[in-house]
């Protein structure tokens, strides 16, 4: 699997993202809630939402080529990297990826 960062992301980027060779599957990675404002305590100054950058997760048939592949369409299309992940399989993602549930759930 590899994890991407982006500045934007929409359906028709992770369409094809998926679309591209050596790419199984390119979805979005929910993001977190922010946390929420501390009980008791009132700012003088307006808090700040907080911003997450959008990630891809790519399901890759090769992990190697598919690095290439997405690089080169985002770099085609000017679309800003702001981290990149590459992540071998292990037991507890394979175990997540075929039944949807964590090991512990």
């Amino acid at each position: 699997m590899v994890y991407v960062g982006v500045q934007q992301v929409d359906d028709t980027i992770l369409a094809e993202l998926s679309a591209l060779p050596a790419v199984k599957e390119a979805t979005l990675v929910p993001q977190p809630p922010a946390p929420p404002a501390a009980e008791g305590k009132e700012s003088t100054t307006e808090a700040k939402p907080v911003t997450a950058t959008p990630v891809i997760k790519i399901v890759a048939k090769n992990n190697q080529q598919a690095v290439v592949n997405v690089l080169g369409y985002l770099n085609q299309r000017d679309i800003v990297i702001s981290s990149l992940e590459i992540m071998q399989p292990n037991l507890e993602s394979v175990f997540l990826h075929l039944t949807g549930k964590k090991l512990r759930e």
